[in-house]
């Protein structure tokens, strides 16, 4: 038992702790198997919002694989920033295991290192502001691939990206987690007709494994060398395509 917590009993336990869900590891021990790396980056946070900075999202591409995104925050009076990098080479991102003994300073240092010379007229500021912030997170896009979502004993289920990180690539996380809570609850309404019974639960669990991974099969990620092109080549073709598809009226 826990020094300051007293032990408790639940008929079920809900895992919905993310990607790298400390639950999962000890109940189903199976984790160096449910990994998939994509070797994608991000770091998270936010910098002063500027009036200059207006109501619309702004983005940057780069070659070799980097992707900088502004984003307005008016609840916060702030500006929203996602930097990434697809196949980055800086020796401190070879693996998982390198990166995860950095310090938040050194990983901004990685950033300075990889978005330094990208060429946006942004990238001092949000250099600058991302050493100055403390709600900056970093890391690596990772896929959870579960063979099971709840264990055998009918005791412990995972939810959202526990049970399937589809990560930010899809652009589905949030739906599925909504989603995976909606089928869960209803599962468990049409299949427990008698409060305690174990087999209800097991088969409540199935029927939502069932219909959630309908929707999690259907969640694609983007490919990362069409919206990271590691050369400036494919940067052109990207900026031209999109300023095609804008003149013609399909992107709204």
């Amino acid at each position: 038992p826990h020094p300051t917590c007293p032990a408790r009993e639940f008929d079920l336990l809900v895992c919905a702790d993310g990607v790298e869900s400390k639950t999962r590891r000890l109940a189903f021990n199976v984790e160096s198997n449910v990994y998939h790396p994509l070797d994608y980056w991000g770091a998270y946070f936010s910098i002063p919002f500027q009036g200059s900075d207006g109501t619309w999202s702004r983005w940057f591409n780069s070659h070799k694989g980097r992707f900088l995104w502004l984003r307005p925050d008016f609840t916060q009076k702030r500006m929203r920033v996602c930097l990434s990098a697809s196949h980055p080479t800086h020796p401190s991102m070879k693996s998982q295991a390198t990166f995860s003994k950095l310090t938040i300073d050194e990983r901004k240092k990685v950033c300075h290192d990889i978005f330094g010379d990208v060429g946006w007229n942004q990238i001092g500021r949000i250099l600058d502001g991302m050493d100055a912030t403390d709600d900056f997170y970093m890391s690596e896009a990772t896929q959870i691939k579960m063979p099971k979502w709840s264990t055998d004993n009918g005791r412990i289920v995972l939810l959202g990206d526990a049970a399937h990180c589809t990560t930010q690539l899809s652009g589905a996380g949030t739906t599925l987690a909504l989603i995976g809570s909606y089928n869960l609850a209803g599962s468990m309404m049409q299949h427990i007709t008698n409060p305690g019974s174990l087999d209800d639960l097991r088969t409540a669990l199935k029927s939502y494994e069932q219909e959630q991974r309908i929707f999690v099969d259907q969640a694609d990620i983007l490919p990362q060398k069409l919206i990271c092109p590691q050369s400036k080549w494919g940067v052109a073709l990207m900026r031209t395509t999109l300023k095609m598809l804008d003149r013609t009226g399909v992107l709204g």
